[in-house]
């Protein structure tokens, strides 16, 4: 094996070209392979981090399909944009990035910030309403969400589910449905669902409730939650998010519902 300061040139770029292009999303495999990379590479990206002190900053430019949207700035690790003009949809699905080196690849993570009142739950078969309550002293309140909340505020989304009637439909293949509720991005996902709830005299402890809930699932920006929903009967399922930054609310994530289908066989 030879030290990494060793190799020649061309083979270094050539095996970072290709390290590079075995991974996705910046990370290997699994986290082990990941930490096995860094560890085994540590020689390279020290001498890159030196190299890059007296180099000059870059900035990459990035085009789409009808013409530059904007530029890339340096941050550690990557680069940065932000583009507030965007085209249509499908005008934005090959994106070209100008000025890259022959060991840079690229890959990308966009985030897209949406009103929350914009978000909207898509038709499956499914009626869904969605509403919002800030929790009170005494209760709770309705709040707009077009509106500025403050810090410390405590909000419940309620989602109401129903079966559509509509007899065009094939029957549904499951009792059971996956609901995916956003987290707006100014705004802290809470873990105790009942004591927030019963404070808000929405849901004080009910069991047949929870025991509807099959599953749950929370990340940072939403939460996920495998529910029974019996045909022809209607169900409401809870999240509580409190305000950690002011502002209005803005959303990530849409808002999505599956009807998890049987398996024959």
């Amino acid at each position: 094996m030879q030290a990494a300061a060793d190799l020649p040139p061309a083979l270094e770029t050539k095996l970072k070209r290709l390290l590079l292009q075995s991974q996705q999303h910046g990370y290997w495999v699994s986290t082990y392979d990941t930490a096995q990379v860094i560890f085994n590479t540590r020689e390279l990206l020290s001498k890159e981090a030196a190299a890059a002190q007296s180099q000059k900053a870059r900035t990459l430019k990035v085009a789409g399909a009808v013409g530059a949207l904007g530029n890339l700035q340096r941050i550690p690790g990557g680069y940065l944009g932000r583009f507030d003009k965007l085209p249509a949809a499908g005008e934005l699905a090959d994106l070209r990035i100008a000025d890259l080196n022959d060991t840079d690849m690229a890959s990308a993570t966009l985030q897209v910030e949406l009103p929350y009142p914009a978000v909207v739950a898509r038709d499956t078969g499914l009626n869904v309403e969605r509403s919002f309550r800030r929790i009170t002293g005494s209760g709770s309140e309705a709040v707009d969400l077009s509106q500025a909340l403050h810090v410390g505020d405590v909000v419940v989304s309620e989602v109401k589910i129903k079966r559509n009637d509509d007899p065009s439909r094939l029957p549904a293949g499951s009792d059971f449905v996956v609901v995916e509720d956003g987290i707006p991005s100014l705004a802290e996902g809470q873990e105790n669902d009942q004591t927030y709830l019963a404070d808000a005299k929405l849901q004080a402890g009910d069991d047949s409730y929870w025991a509807s809930v099959k599953e749950t699932q929370r990340y940072p920006d939403r939460i996920v939650r495998v529910a029974k929903l019996q045909p022809g009967a209607e169900l409401k399922l809870y999240q509580v998010w409190k305000v950690a930054r002011p502002g209005i609310a803005r959303s990530r994530r849409p808002a999505g519902l599956i009807c998890i289908t049987r398996r024959s066989g």
